[in-house]
């Protein structure tokens, strides 16, 4: 029979007879067990963890005081296996008593049976340890499946019992703690939370047994935050799972939709504002039309006057006509776009607020550029970067929008300006969405990203130069053929 069959007993004897006696008795019991005898003298915490015995036998004669010194060291040295001590009376009796887990119960023997009796316990014992060890295993085994599964949930996850400590956590919890999960158990949870509206309404789901849904700002991070009953089988609450999911990028979204249909809604009302008043000024003009004809040749101070009539509707209607334009969708996916055209249009939109910021604007191309693209996300990303650019100059500075191609099939669309500048460590973030350095109201940290997307979806490029206190240079690379 091979080694590795043998269930290894470790006997710590005064006698080796005594051991010879055991071994014979245990062998008629089960061909399997092997017994090891050691003196006290000969043992050590790498015999055991070697050999790795089923269990420890202490000989009964041993003297109490050195069966709590080796009791002590086998405890130091964190043996596993069960240990079975038998303890001697002036009866003639002998108590074999297990003092670690997966033994038997007591029993009591006459010495004269000892040998007849002990092997018997040895076995079922055995047998016990074996038993809790699958258990153990298999709990071990689920509580680390459970673990992977909590491990893979990117939101925050944890379980808690009555006195609020931890019992079991998940990777992020852990990784916001800058910890390992296995060294949040057994913490207070509001060591983690803090002594907050989260702490309290997470411990009252043992009170309410009901589960707890609410949202809360923690480290300026918007969370939404459930705690669920857990029930043992008496029917109360055991523990508290508590899930949180940070959903500040969500919130911000929703704002920024909202804030989105709100410009829609405005964009829509503009339009039927702007047919409507095409109809007082049509009257306007033909009033002034009317008069022109019927005065005097000789009255020129009042032609004078009519002739700033003519011009103010003539520049109320560009207006309209430049804003009915630019909030019409275009009806192509790519079509050919004049560059010049679309950009003039754009500025005559925002002139207004380039002139209140003493901006001055100069627009520089040795021809009108055709570039083939989507109306709206030209428009869109234009507008986006030159009211960036006109964030970046509050003292006033100078705008300049160039076109020139880009090697024969590309044209460039430059976007300068003389303002503050973007830093060094924040151009990689620019295109991220929700990234901005402006005041709270002033932007939503949405416009660069949207812009990006838009540009790089129809087959074009965005890139950015950028100088602290001198300036930024967007570069728009546009595509100028159908792609064949």
């Amino acid at each position: 029979m091979m080694e590795g069959a043998f269930q290894k007993v470790l006997l710590l004897k005064s006698d080796c007879e005594q051991a010879d006696l055991i071994e014979e008795k245990l062998s008629k019991v089960n061909s399997k067990l092997q017994i090891d005898a050691l003196r006290l003298s000969e043992y050590t915490a790498e015999t055991v963890s070697k050999n790795n015995y089923k269990t420890i036998v202490l000989d009964y004669r041993l003297p109490k005081q050195d069966v709590s010194a080796i009791l002590a060291q086998l405890k130091k040295d964190r043996v596993l296996a069960p240990i079975i001590v038998p303890f001697g009376n002036d009866n003639g009796e002998i108590l074999i008593k297990a003092v670690k887990h997966g033994a038997t119960d007591d029993v009591v023997v006459h010495e004269k049976d000892y040998l007849t009796v002990l092997p018997q316990v040895i076995q079922k014992t055995i047998d016990q340890y074996q038993l809790d060890i699958c258990w153990r295993n298999l709990i071990l085994n689920s509580k680390r499946k459970l673990q992977n599964t909590f491990d893979a949930i990117t939101d925050i996850i944890f379980q808690i019992n009555h006195k609020s400590e931890i019992t079991m956590a998940n990777r992020t919890l852990a990784n916001l703690c800058h910890t390992q999960p296995e060294k949040l158990i057994g913490r207070k949870f509001y060591e983690v939370f803090g002594q907050s509206h989260t702490a309290a309404s997470i411990v009252s789901t043992f009170r309410t047994c009901e589960p707890i849904n609410f949202e809360e700002t923690i480290n300026g991070e918007i969370y939404e935050i459930r705690s669920y009953p857990v029930f043992g089988e008496n029917g109360k609450v055991e523990l508290v799972t508590a899930y949180c999911k940070n959903v500040t990028e969500k919130k911000h979204l929703e704002k920024s939709l909202i804030q989105s249909e709100k410009l829609a809604a405005i964009g829509l009302l503009s339009s039927g504002i702007a047919h409507e008043l095409r109809n007082p000024l049509n009257i306007i003009e033909t009033a002034r039309y009317f008069m022109s004809e019927f005065l005097p040749v000789e009255d020129q101070e009042m032609r004078d006057k009519l002739e700033i009539i003519r011009k103010n509707i003539q520049r109320a209607s560009s207006i309209i006509n430049n804003l009915l334009e630019f909030s019409c969708n275009s009806q192509q996916e790519r079509e050919p776009i004049h560059l010049r055209q679309i950009i003039e249009n754009t500025i005559s939109l925002i002139g207004k607020q380039l002139s209140s910021h003493n901006i001055d604007f100069s627009f520089v191309s040795a021809e009108d550029y055709v570039a083939y693209f989507n109306a709206d996300s030209i428009k869109q990303a234009l507008l986006n970067i030159i009211i960036n650019a006109i964030h970046a100059m509050p003292n006033g500075g100078r705008l300049t929008i160039s076109v020139e191609p880009y090697g024969r099939d590309f044209v460039n669309v430059r976007i300068a300006d003389t303002g503050v500048g973007i830093p060094e460590e924040n151009l990689p973030h620019i295109f991220t969405p929700f990234f901005t350095t402006k005041e709270v109201g002033v932007g939503t940290g949405l416009g660069l990203f949207v812009t990006h997307v838009l540009i790089e979806r129809e087959g074009g490029k965005v890139s950015v130069q950028s100088q602290v206190n001198e300036g930024t240079t967007f570069t728009l690379t546009l595509p100028r053929f159908k792609e064949k």
